[in-house]
């Protein structure tokens, strides 16, 4: 243990694996010349007081998705899809955790996009861009405590575009429970697919 450095205690059980970031608040203390093993305490302190469900933060929710269409036997006809895309609905996400989070989003751009905005139905709060975007942007916006970002890859790396905030958007937090998330634009949408990752918070396991 480093005093100066933080760390992360991790628990199971049978419901999953939880984590929580801890820095300790001061060093053990040892007799000098004692060449035995000494028994000590350690007290670590968590300035973020929830733990982390670790089983839900590596699956991406589709906000717009391509779902295929190809099956077997497979018949071609004149008007046959190999695939389409699935854009503009209204997206049920369940927040199992105790408190509300924010999130990270991100937004792969498959045809000009103007003014895209992530929109909560139930409290009518939104995220949005001023701009269009071209066909191959991927966009990040991270509404996450502490890490909140917004930028933009062009092919060469990501870059800050928090500039392109459109003034009145607020940082959307996923609320315990039952949430409701759609992906609009002014235009483009239906070219465009998009993701959701979030990290359930927990009082205590």
């Amino acid at each position: 243990f480093n005093p100066k450095l933080a760390g992360t205690i991790k628990y199971e059980n049978e419901h999953g694996t939880y984590s929580i970031d801890v820095i300790p608040e001061m060093p053990p203390t040892f007799k000098i010349g004692n060449k035995t093993g000494q028994p000590y305490q350690i007290t670590l302190k968590a300035l973020d007081p929830y733990w982390t469900d670790k089983s839900e933060i590596d699956a991406e929710i589709p906000l717009a998705r391509i779902e295929p269409m190809l099956t077997f036997p497979l018949e071609i006809t004149p008007d046959f899809e190999f695939a389409h895309l699935i854009a503009g609905d209204v997206i049920e996400i369940h927040n199992n955790g105790d408190v509300a989070v924010g999130a990270v989003f991100t937004i792969n751009v498959g045809g000009p996009l103007v003014n895209p905005r992530l929109y909560n139905v139930l409290t009518q709060e939104y995220f949005a861009l001023n701009g269009t975007f071209v066909t191959g942007t991927k966009l990040r916006i991270s509404t996450l405590r502490g890490k909140k970002r917004v930028e933009q890859d062009d092919g060469y790396g990501w870059y800050n575009i928090m500039t392109k905030r459109k003034v009145e958007s607020k940082f959307l937090q996923l609320e315990n429970g039952i949430n409701y998330l759609q992906l609009q634009a002014d235009s483009g949408v239906a070219f465009t697919t998009s993701y959701i990752k979030f990290e359930p918070k927990i009082l205590g396991v």
